[in-house]
């Protein structure tokens, strides 16, 4: 196996062509963030990108995308933005992850939403969650029943709280792409709303993520684009959201609705809305994310398991990192955890840190 490092702003447009051949070859590998126009992305709004391209005698293996900072850590190329992570390798191909990573020149590699089934990978994982989806690879007539069948209430449910809506407010408009550019302000303001009321960060105001937000926005092919939808009741915009989308998969991303109409469930309404146009648009799977909630597992179809851990190799570095984590964590239990975060927060904010 050789490796060669390239900077994901520079990546060739062959070396694109390839990688984009071995996505579309592998139905596991269906999701938009493993596209070669996410790196891509990615890395025209930060420096720290890179790809390595790995080889064998027969040509082209597969392609690894990552970040790394300057103690030579590697990190999902996006970090918390990044909703699935993994090797984009040719079926059946054959790598060590410890070996890859040094070649990489890294000391370690984390990753939280690493696919499950990749074996190089396996004697890294701390940890293993699902990640719930939507099938709509028979439609969504055929996706509706089988939630039917197994005793899910939730799309009547949604379907009862729709006439609500439409009675007392306005009828429904659901837009999948929508051109009106206050719907995405809109959507961030709720989402700000969100991050104050949970004492959390805004991630989607630190300034390179709403630059690839703005990219997303911006990408329309056929195999990688944004997704910018909205939901109206009568006049009212009344949920938004920012996914996207690869030729076959929709990953919803960021997802917010306008609280003086919390009582209708209008984000559960967009999501259905979306579900049932998605299959005439080429989608047959909406990824709804990582994580604990009552409605997605009422309305998904199935959970992909997804790992948390890290490949490591020797180093001082590494010794180091692991000291600190225990006193981050102390840190956190105590006291002066909240103005701590506030301090990094407001940091972030002005711009005074990069990632």
């Amino acid at each position: 196996m050789r490796v060669t490092v390239l900077r994901g702003s520079t990546l060739p447009s062959e070396l694109s062509a390839a990688w984009s051949e071995l996505q579309l070859a592998d139905p596991a590998l269906a999701s938009p963030f493993f596209r070669p126009e996410y790196t891509s992305l990615v890395a025209s709004v930060r420096p720290d990108v890179f790809v390595a391209v790995m080889e064998d005698d027969g040509g082209i293996v597969g392609f690894f995308p990552y970040q790394r900072d300057r103690l030579r850590v590697g990190w999902p190329v996006g970090g918390q933005m990044s909703n699935y992570q993994a090797v984009i390798a040719r079926p059946g191909a054959v790598w060590n992850a410890g070996e890859l990573i040094r070649t990489c020149g890294l000391v370690a590699w984390e990753f939280d939403h690493l696919l499950a089934d990749q074996e190089p990978f396996a004697p890294y994982h701390r940890s293993i969650t699902g990640s719930p989806f939507i099938d709509l690879s028979e439609g969504f007539d055929s996706y509706a029943l089988a939630r039917r069948i197994a005793g899910s209430k939730q799309i009547k449910e949604i379907a009862y709280s729709s006439r609500r809506i439409e009675r007392d407010v306005g009828p429904l408009r659901f837009e999948f792409q929508s051109s009106d550019p206050t719907v995405l302000s809109t959507l961030l303001r709720w989402k700000d709303r969100h991050h104050e009321r949970t004492d959390s960060e805004k991630v989607l105001r630190i300034p390179w993520v709403g630059k690839l937000l703005d990219g997303m926005l911006r990408a329309r092919g056929d195999d990688f684009g944004g997704v910018l939808s909205a939901l109206y009741a009568g006049d009212h915009l009344v949920a938004a959201h920012l996914g996207l989308r690869s030729r076959t998969a929709l990953h919803l991303y960021v997802i917010s609705y306008d609280r003086d109409f919390g009582r209708y469930s209008p984000g559960l309404m967009m999501i259905l809305a979306t579900a049932q146009m998605a299959p005439s648009l080429g989608i047959q799977v909406i990824d709804m994310g990582r994580g604990e909630a009552h409605y997605k597992d009422r309305l998904a179809s199935g959970t992909r398991l997804i790992a948390e851990g890290a490949v490591e190799v020797p180093s001082m570095v590494n010794r180091v990192r692991h000291a600190i984590v225990p006193a981050r964590g102390a840190v956190r239990r105590s006291p002066i955890a909240p103005p701590v975060r506030a301090a990094l927060r407001h940091a972030r904010g002005r711009g005074w840190l990069g990632d």
